[in-house]
């Protein structure tokens, strides 16, 4: 029998992890909830020895496609979708008494629960695994006459937390970065890119390599911080010589043109200057907002989310805020964090989901 998807699909309404489910006719078909109604009896019937007899047959296609969707109904999640999806089989095979291509309903019962024991069993031995679909595979016994029953399961692995520890290399600058505009380099190259946009290529990068070290699947709790204009003031640097100089005061870039009020709100201070960066300020101002968005959130250190990863820098831009005849420079970031998880391991991917 193959695994019917599409009929699960659509009684996804009415899906269930025990017997007993409350149906409302709000919620589904007509004739999905007569299929409800339906699947409840048989398992109603089969659940309670004293409503069987042995002498009520019924015809074995009849008596393995009600037991298949009596399964998927009581057990099946099927959600929108799953990242990770594979297929898996049970070690046991369970034998469905047949005569004459006819089943009593007592053996149709001890062959059901049998199934039912063997599902938990799995769930027992699998923590954390889903069953998405079963599929009852049913093979005759030329010699008897009977059906060797086996289940076949569609699975979904629940994610477990696993941070990466994966550590690559932050490729530092070679040479100097206009800090904004798209002016390129000190040689005026690589035109329209500066160095907001290069700490955002390196720093991706970074993180690039270490979700891939890491094996990352995919991510969860996905969450947008931002660093905006005049959020520089928030993380001076604390090993900067001479305060308000224009030279590293704060791990943002942030430098100011004659006498605005600029990333110190309350402060006027005048120019220093407004140049190119040497590769040295470049590769300072790369490893200060590396460790601003990756630490854990701190006032004056960092803005990372608990248990979340850095995913990528979404925008990075070099900024020029006029103030009248007086300015200032300065960068901003979109940053995306999340939860990373490590696809399932399991057996024989299934392709259709990956």
């Amino acid at each position: 029998m193959a695994m019917a998807i599409s009929l699960l699909i659509g009684m996804t309404a009415c899906m269930k992890t025990e017997p007993e489910k409350t149906i409302t006719s709000s919620e589904i078909s007509q004739a999905d909830l007569d299929m409800a109604k339906k699947l409840d009896s048989f398992i109603d019937r089969m659940s309670n020895p004293v409503n069987l007899k042995s002498s009520r047959m019924m015809e074995t296609d009849s008596a393995l496609w009600n037991m298949e969707a009596a399964i998927n109904y009581m057990y099946a999640n099927i959600p929108s979708e799953y990242e990770y999806l594979a297929i898996d089989s049970s070690s046991t095979t369970i034998t469905l008494q047949v005569n004459a291509g006819m089943c009593s309903e007592t053996e149709i019962s001890n062959a059901f629960g049998q199934l039912l024991s063997e599902m938990e069993s799995y769930y027992n031995i699998h923590v954390g695994v889903k069953i998405v679909a079963t599929d009852l595979r049913a093979t005759p016994d030329p010699s008897t006459g009977n059906f060797q029953l086996t289940l076949q399961y569609l699975v979904a692995k629940e994610p477990t937390f696993e941070p990466s520890i994966a550590q690559p290399s932050l490729v530092p600058f070679d040479e100097g970065w206009w800090p904004c505009f798209g002016n390129g380099t000190c040689s005026n190259t690589d035109k329209g890119n500066d160095l907001a946009t290069k700490i955002q290529e390196k720093i991706n990068t970074y993180y690039q390599q270490k979700h891939q070290l890491g094996s990352v699947g995919y991510w969860t709790g996905i969450e947008i911080r931002t660093i905006e204009q005049g959020d520089a003031q928030e993380f001076l640097n604390p090993n900067d010589v001479k305060k308000y100089d224009n030279d590293r005061d704060y791990l943002i870039y942030c430098t100011y043109w004659k006498n605005c009020p600029h990333c110190l709100g309350t402060y006027w201070l005048p120019c220093t200057y407004w140049t190119c960066l040497p590769k040295e300020e470049c590769n300072f101002y790369l490893n200060s907002t590396f460790n601003v968005i990756s630490t854990l959130q701190t006032p004056g250190v960092g803005i990372r989310p608990a248990n979340k990863e850095v995913i990528q820098i979404i925008t990075a831009q070099g900024n020029l805020c006029p103030c009248g005849e007086d300015a200032y420079h300065f960068h901003t970031f979109s940053i995306k964090y999340g939860m990373p998880y490590k696809r399932a391991d399991m057996p024989q991917p299934y392709p259709l989901y990956q």
